[in-house]
Parts: C-alpha cells; structure tokens; sequence
C-alpha cells in the first residue's frame, strides 16, 4: 500500500517538472521574441530618424 502512494508521488513530480520545463520554454521564448521585436523597433525608429534627418537635410 505505502509503495504504490509512493509511486503516485513520484509520477506527480515528474508531471510537474514537465510543466516547469514547458513553463521555461515558453518563457525563454517569449523573452526572446521580445528582445528581437525591441530591437527592431528601435532599428526601425532610429533608421526613421536618420531618414528624416536626411530628408530634411536634402
């Protein structure tokens, strides 16, 4: 009896340790896209700048 609520146990930290990669995973991806949609927005804003600079320069 005690051995089989001891193998429950251990199934229910194995699922959880799933979870918690899956967890990781989305969050590094998440972290990840954020940083490339910033820099590109940054990107974007700064070649916007230095097109009006130039525009206005011309």
């Amino acid at each position: 009896m005690s051995n089989r609520q001891g193998d429950e146990e251990g199934d229910l930290h194995r699922d959880s340790g799933a979870t918690l990669d899956r967890m990781s995973i989305v969050y590094w991806f998440l972290k990840i896209a954020g940083y490339i949609i910033v820099s590109l927005l940054l990107c974007g804003g700064v070649l916007n700048a230095l097109s009006g600079v130039c525009s206005v320069g011309h």
